[in-house]
């Protein structure tokens, strides 16, 4: 990317892994089968990157934070959270169908011939 004249590459979501306030802990809970936080953190701790910075959300003052945080989660997610949710849902059942055709020693047909 460097190559490509990039100077920053972001993590996603990845820093909802780390410490954060407790309404973002509720949040990342209760959203942990559909994100896997702590795979994407660990699978980019790989890349080894320089630093890790904290990211922040601003908002104008009297408006509500979790809505500020829907409207960056809806351009995260390319424009709709439900269709995000449901390819994330579709994608999740079919890795675990994979994993478990090989567990239980079945042909991956899944694949094609």
């Amino acid at each position: 990317l460097a190559e490509q004249g990039s100077t920053h590459v972001t993590f996603g979501l990845a820093p909802l892994s780390g410490p954060v306030p407790r309404w973002l802990r509720f949040i990342r809970d209760r959203s942990r089968r559909l994100y896997d936080f702590e795979g994407l953190r660990a699978f980019k701790a790989k890349l080894c990157p320089d630093e890790w910075h904290p990211v922040y959300l601003a908002y104008p003052a009297g408006e509500r934070g979790v809505l500020a945080l829907i409207d960056v989660l809806t351009a995260f997610a390319g424009g709709s959270l439900m269709r995000f949710g449901w390819r994330t849902l579709v994608h999740r059942s079919t890795r675990l169908r994979h994993r478990n055709d090989r567990i239980h020693g079945l042909p991956d047909y899944h694949d094609g011939p």
